[in-house]
């Protein structure tokens, strides 16, 4: 999601110790098991904004649904993956954001603070297949100090969602499971051996805590593809990215820092979620 996005500030720990150091790969593997892919042709959330509402409910934190159109029976849950079709605009109608521009529904992880509470707390008032708006009050969203020039201070902020359905990535062979946020140049893949640049932002499943981002340190993140520093969660995931990709991945504890964990910020046999962008390809010499 393009806006408020938590915690990116936060100071990060040591680079060796958040990546790790023991995770050479001896073959990077680029088949995948079969599973479904997020090409989910882009219905525009546009056409149903003119719909009567159905009915509305209020949230304690402010935050009134309107509910244009019902879908399913089958409620989203926390942690889920749904793919989604968004629009966010200001109250005078200027738009802030939408996936539009990809031309197909993203997914959004429920429940992991990704964005403003008011997205997890929402869609976990939905089923999916429903359509709604919502609105923001300004404090639950960037209250006084507004976010640049685009929104604002002290702006309500209205979303239009379109919760198409709940949807599974691709997997590779150690179970790391990956979704397509946007593609790249589809004629470059990494090879082993490749020195990649890349820039990430991680959670821990369990609590939904962003641990570490590139953005904190303000540089990207460059390792070797097939050894040397990198959990290898990554080394799978990006084995199947072509440049300019961004990916999010959810990543068993097995592939990323096991029963160890990293002390004080991700607990022993802890899940994790990263989303990854592949900035570049150095090939190897």
């Amino acid at each position: 999601m393009g806006c408020g996005v938590k915690g990116v500030e936060d100071e990060p720990a040591n680079e060796n110790e958040i990546r790790g150091n023991d995770t050479s790969v001896a073959e990077v593997k680029k088949d995948v098991l079969p599973a479904d892919s997020l090409e989910v042709n882009f219905d525009s959330v546009f056409t149903f904004a003119d719909k009567k509402p159905i009915d509305s409910f209020t949230l304690k934190s402010g935050v009134k649904i309107v509910y244009l159109h019902h879908g399913t029976k089958k409620p989203v849950k926390k942690y889920d993956v749904a793919a989604i079709n968004y629009r966010g605009s200001l109250t005078n109608g200027k738009m802030i954001e939408s996936n539009e521009q990809f031309k197909k529904a993203i997914p959004f992880v429920v429940g992991l603070g990704m964005t403003f509470d008011a997205f997890d707390e929402v869609m976990q008032k939905c089923n999916y297949g429903d359509k709604i708006r919502f609105t923001i009050p300004s404090e639950k969203a960037y209250g006084k100090k507004g976010r640049g020039e685009i929104i604002p201070p002290n702006s309500d902020l209205i979303y239009e969602m379109d919760i198409v359905q709940q949807v599974e990535g691709k997997k590779t062979k150690s179970g790391v499971e990956y979704f397509t946020l946007f593609g790249g140049d589809k004629g470059n893949l990494p090879n082993e051996g490749d020195k990649i640049s890349l820039s990430y932002m991680g959670w821990v499943k369990k609590t939904g805590r962003l641990f570490d981002a590139s953005a904190a340190n303000g540089k990207l993140f460059e390792f070797v593809l097939g050894t040397g520093v990198a959990i290898k969660a990554w080394h799978e995931a990006v084995a199947q990215m072509h440049e300019g990709e961004k990916i999010l991945i959810i990543a068993p504890a097995a592939t990323c820092y096991g029963n160890k964990g990293v002390q004080e910020l991700v607990a022993p046999n802890s899940d994790l979620i990263y989303i990854l962008e592949l900035k570049g390809i150095e090939a190897k010499k």
